[in-house]
């Protein structure tokens, strides 16, 4: 039996246009759903070969989560699929946790993202430090 995953902001995040009007938006945030979200961890002497594995994979995002840990993202993936693909490829390099289920992956765009982002977080956003597509664990 197919699980349909629920959204959890649902009932939160209403769709529409906020704030001024007249002028394009300046921050556009949207909810990526269905996607799934894994956690990679390296085991240990392992962490070339789950970076080498993990850079071959082009059809998903791979973000830095902390020394020898990734978070893969796919929106392509049917619910549990990703988690299972990466523990095949890395059955004794890392251990592999799908955070499917327990994760919101907001989306956050338009010329404005960078200065709300700012606002609620203490890492250093200026381009020099943090370009586009960079990850940070807060």
């Amino acid at each position: 039996m197919s699980e349909t995953r629920t959204l959890p902001l649902r009932n939160l995040a209403r769709q529409g246009r906020f704030g001024a009007s007249g002028a394009a938006p300046g921050v556009t945030l949207s909810i990526l759903h269905p996607v799934s979200l894994v956690m990679v961890i390296a085991r240990k002497g392992h962490a070339k070969k789950l970076a080498t594995v993990l850079n071959a994979s082009r059809n998903d995002r791979v973000m830095w989560a902390g020394p020898d840990q990734y978070y893969v993202q796919s929106e392509t993936h049917a619910d549990g699929a990703l988690a299972s693909e990466l523990k095949k490829k890395l059955a004794t390099s890392a251990s592999v946790i799908d955070q499917s289920h327990g994760r919101v992956v907001i989306r956050i765009s338009g010329p404005n993202a960078r200065a709300v982002l700012a606002k609620g977080t203490p890492v250093d956003l200026h381009p020099d430090h943090f370009p586009k597509s960079k990850s940070a664990l807060t």
